[in-house]
């Protein structure tokens, strides 16, 4: 593994404050130092607002699951009020057969017609 070198020329100046002594990348090294620490900054607001993003999601998952669970909720409440009229429609339907009178066919009477005074 090769050990890395930083050349420093003094006669060239630093891109960023102008001092004397720029690295092979042109700046100086306390510049060069300076925008790393300003990376490592900026990683880490970036992570902040990553972690900020990640509780506001939370939340807005906790919302949608607080939701789906009142809809299923209530689902469960509609089917159970859904069977309960089902049984009370069959039960009507049954007490409906049970009183009906059969009347079998061919056997049915003529019905009396009241006497017509006018004939």
């Amino acid at each position: 593994m090769e050990t890395p070198v930083i050349e420093i020329d003094m006669d060239k100046k630093c891109e960023r404050c102008g001092k004397e002594g720029a690295t092979q990348s042109g700046l100086c090294l306390e510049c060069a130092a300076n925008g790393v620490i300003d990376k490592v900054i900026d990683k880490l607001k970036a992570g902040a607002m990553d972690t900020e993003r990640v509780r506001e999601l939370e939340s807005e998952l906790t919302v949608i699951e607080d939701e789906v669970n009142r809809i299923k909720d209530n689902l469960k409440n509609a089917k159970e009020r859904f069977d309960i009229k089902l049984e009370e429609l069959r039960a009507e339907i049954n007490r409906v057969e049970d009183t009906q009178t059969a009347i079998p066919f061919g056997e049915e009477e003529e019905p009396e017609l009241p006497e017509n005074p006018d004939a």
